[in-house]
């Protein structure tokens, strides 16, 4: 995953501004501790691209329990928070999301408003380019602006992933993303409970609804201005609008002819660096990466060492084997010295045991001279 997953060309990013904070929530199960933040991640507004992204765009399905990263870095230590709860209103779409409970430093942000925006990636599925007088008339937006005189509306995306940040997106910095800015504005910070900000949503759809008959008779005026300029215009529109049809179908088919694979991407970011990175560079990203090399390195280290005291113990016992060796010869010749000294005494006693003998026995004539007899007789 990592930044490859940044790169990916058929996401567009939809950053929405302004965040509400509460330290518990109430359930059916009781009331449940932590650290939770609600904000709008699709409203129906209409935004500085020119672009509407429809609350029916948005699965439900697909945000509940989508794991939320902080400014679109996906690795475990970006792994901030989860979506617990998503639901549409009259506005957009609204997410309740679990900051985890390490992520001080990040409470303390979104409680300053330094960290106020939710933004989500999305891929666009449909889409559809309308002259602005048309999506009046389709309750897509509220009045004609001259800045848009088409209107691109998003029909259908699926969401990729939650990010909380603080960063607007800015879209020149990234290759083929649409980043989208919303404004939600006035919205209360710090420590409340859910019960206020119900207080709260009950207020503003009072005067929402204040609003919108002020606005209907805004709008019924608007609506005769607009119908004479859209008659005396009517030709240049529909020449315009076949201009951006062919442009948005030639541009649909350059990204098309471009899309890479995430996998693809990843073989070419491979290829690019020189080296093939490991399975969990993706998974966790570069700095478990580098903790996991270093750590590597590390026992390499420490296995050559090991090695090299492995073949000192073994040359020393070889010596000491050597020299044992030597002193059991040295013994075996000191005791063969020994036994040819006590052997030669034994032969010196024996032969002058027998000398002796015979000098006894040369002394004693008569035993000499019966001998003598005895053998000549023979």
């Amino acid at each position: 995953m990592g930044q490859e997953y940044n790169e990916l060309k058929t996401s567009d990013l939809f950053l929405i501004n302004g965040l509400e904070v509460c330290k518990s929530i109430d359930s059916k199960e009781g009331k449940e501790k932590g650290f939770f933040v609600e904000g709008y991640i699709c409203t129906k507004e209409l935004d500085r691209q020119g672009d509407v992204l429809l609350p029916d765009a948005v699965d439900l399905e697909e945000v509940k329990n989508l794991t939320v990263f902080y400014n679109h870095v996906y690795d475990l230590k970006n792994a901030v928070g989860k979506v617990v709860k998503a639901w549409k209103d009259d506005r957009g779409i609204k997410a309740r999301v679990f900051v985890s409970s390490i992520e001080k430093e990040l409470q303390t942000k979104i409680q300053e408003g330094i960290i106020d925006s939710f933004s989500i990636r999305a891929k666009i599925l449909d889409e559809e380019v309308v002259p602005s007088t048309v999506a009046v008339e389709k309750g897509y937006i509220s009045e004609v602006t001259k800045e848009f005189p088409f209107i691109r509306v998003i029909k259908k995306v699926k969401v990729v992933e939650v990010s909380l940040t603080g960063i607007p997106a800015n879209p020149t910095a990234e290759v083929d993303l649409v980043a989208v800015v919303k404004a939600l504005g006035g919205l209360t910070k710090g420590g409340k409970n859910m019960a206020e900000l119900e207080k709260k949503e009950v207020r503003e759809e009072e005067i929402k609804k204040g609003e919108e008959v002020v606005k209907e008779e805004e709008t019924t005026e608007q609506k005769e201005v607009v119908k004479e300029d859209t008659e005396s215009t009517s030709e240049e529109q529909a020449a315009s609008k076949e201009v951006v049809k062919e442009e948005v179908q030639q541009e649909a088919a350059s990204e098309e002819e471009a899309e890479l694979s995430e996998e693809e991407i990843k073989d070419l970011v491979d290829a690019a660096a020189g080296d093939k990175k490991p399975y969990y560079y993706y998974y966790y990203g570069k700095s478990v990466k580098e903790a996991l090399d270093k750590l590597g390195k590390t026992l390499a280290e420490v296995s050559s060492k090991l090695d090299k005291v492995l073949s000192k113990l073994e040359a020393k016992a070889a010596k000491s084997d050597e020299v044992k060796e030597k002193e059991d010869k040295k013994e075996d010749v000191t005791d063969l010295h020994k036994a040819l000294e006590q052997n030669r005494g034994e032969k010196v006693s024996q032969v002058n045991t027998e000398e002796k003998l015979d000098v006894t026995k040369s002394e004693d004539p008569d035993t000499l001279f019966y001998n003598f007899i005895k053998k000549n007789l023979k």
